[in-house]
């Protein structure tokens, strides 16, 4: 059984020293997937980043996130590939390469618990769980096939709560004892920036969008949140 790891790079992502070990200990080929939209961004991105190893196999791309993931899928078919494990850069999984494999006997689309880590690495949001502890929609582990694409999703600005399918699969299989343990709101400034940065260009685009539709969608992140310590198993 070989799995291949496609990893999106956040360009300003001071989290990959914890994700990208974290990814090769459950796969055997790695590729990184890294928007470079300009010098700028890239210079942060060399900055925030561990360096990457020569056997790393890193994509740039100019475009939308899945223009550069359906690059690296269309690269890892090169390495014959029977597993495809998706996961961001500022995401760690809590679990082992035996549980994979013991998923891989289920040909399945496996989808994971995104809770969000709130405050410092040792404790995570309760509240609001419709947003801050779902089931993933992107990291995932998937089976190979030579169709494989991430689909394009409605657009993001007409529907906020679109709920994007980013693989097709006839089957999906949830698992909530496998936890991903998000990291982006641990900085919280650049978090609150980027979120008030969205509704800008929410009402940029779409001057009518609902009100109530909005508002419960983006105030839990300005809330102040109820927070609980990570279980052991989850450290």
């Amino acid at each position: 059984m070989k799995i291949v790891g496609i990893m999106q790079v956040g360009l300003d992502s001071p989290w990959i020293k914890y994700s990208l070990p974290n990814m090769k200990s459950l796969v055997d080929e790695t590729i990184l997937v890294i928007g470079t939209r300009s010098k700028k961004q890239r210079d942060a991105f060399d900055r925030s980043a561990i360096p990457l190893k020569d056997d790393e196999s890193t994509i740039e791309f100019h475009g939308k996130e899945w223009d550069g993931v359906n690059l690296a899928i269309r690269k890892a078919s090169d390495l014959n590939p029977d597993w495809l494990f998706f996961m961001d850069s500022d995401e760690v999984i809590v679990t082992t390469r035996e549980r994979f494999e013991s998923l891989a006997k289920k040909k399945a689309m496996h989808v994971f618990k995104k809770i969000w880590l709130w405050k410092d690495e040792y404790h995570y949001r309760v509240d609001a769980p419709q947003k801050f502890q779902t089931f993933t929609s992107y990291t995932c582990l998937i089976p190979y096939h030579e169709k494989l694409k991430m689909e394009r999703p409605h657009p993001f600005w007409l529907r906020i709560d679109w709920g994007r399918k980013v693989f097709q699969s006839p089957i999906i299989e949830r698992h909530s004892d496998i936890i991903v343990k998000h990291y982006q709101a641990l900085d919280q400034k650049s978090y609150k920036r980027k979120q008030l940065n969205t509704v800008i260009e929410i009402l940029k685009r779409n001057p009518l969008q609902n009100d109530k539709e909005l508002s419960e969608r983006f105030i839990p992140h300005f809330e102040e949140p109820a927070i609980e310590p990570l279980p052991k198993e989850w450290l």
